[in-house]
C-alpha cells in the first residue's frame, strides 16, 4: 500500500541551496513532511522525532543543555 501524499505548498522562488521551486509534501506511515526541489528530496521532517534528514554532507547538531534553577 502506498503512502498518502498531499502537496502542502509550492514556492515560486528558489531557496538558497536548492534547484528550482521548493515543494512540500505530507506523507503517512510514518507521518512526515518531505521537501523537494528539481533534484529530488531536500529534507524530511518526521513528526514526533528529533531527527531531520537533509541532503548534503553528514553533519551533527547538538542541543544545548540547560539547568532549571530556583
Amino acid at each position: 500500500m502506498q503512502a498518502a501524499v498531499t502537496t502542502l505548498s509550492q514556492q515560486t522562488d528558489t531557496v538558497l541551496g536548492t534547484t528550482g521551486p521548493v515543494r512540500e509534501e505530507r506523507l503517512s506511515a510514518p507521518d512526515r513532511i518531505v521537501v523537494h526541489d528539481d533534484l529530488g528530496p531536500v529534507a524530511t521532517f518526521t513528526f514526533g522525532s528529533r531527527t531531520v534528514t537533509l541532503r548534503g554532507p553528514q553533519r551533527t547538531f547538538i542541543e544545548a543543555t540547560t539547568t532549571m534553577g530556583d
